[in-house]
């Protein structure tokens, strides 16, 4: 509710309305890149401390694909959505993992392991072309749907 944040918001909504109202927009546009490098750079030194060292080998591209799709598949703008993208993805993840080897019992062993390695990104990629699909907004849509639904409901008029 401060003046930057307004400012902010004036922008995000309509940033020629707020340049005619009278807002810096590039100034406020430098200060917004401005603090999110800041965030992203205490993220990074946090995750430094974490591994204990830090090299390019921890950013590649598969890594990139999956934390876009987390935030996807949580909806793009959202905090909580992001948090629950992480967590389904990666319990998805997980729950491949244990359910790949069942899946690859049926078959040959060669027609196995091709299924074991590749049953993760398939499913990965059906979950994200759901959400985008069939639930744009992803997690965080829904959650805010259940939530109203449930603030009035024994009351449902």
């Amino acid at each position: 509710r401060s003046r930057f944040g307004r400012a902010f918001i004036a922008i995000r909504d309509n940033d020629l309305a707020a340049e005619i109202m009278g807002l810096d927009i590039v100034r406020y546009k430098l200060l917004s890149f401005f603090l999110c490098s800041v965030y992203a750079g205490l993220a990074g030194c946090m995750y430094a401390i974490w591994m204990r060292g830090i090299s390019v080998d921890h950013f590649d591209m598969n890594e990139s694909i999956w934390y876009l799709g987390m935030l996807i598949v949580g909806g793009m703008g959202s905090v909580p959505g992001a948090v629950f993208g992480a967590v389904l993805i990666r319990g998805l993840n997980i729950f491949v993992t244990y359910i790949g080897p069942f899946v690859g019992g049926f078959f040959s062993s060669t027609a196995a392991t091709a299924i074991e390695l590749g049953l993760g990104p398939v499913v990965f990629g059906l979950v994200v072309l759901g959400f985008l699909i069939f639930e744009p907004h992803g997690l965080s849509r829904v959650w805010t749907r259940f939530k109203a639904f449930y603030r009035v409901w024994p009351f449902s008029y």
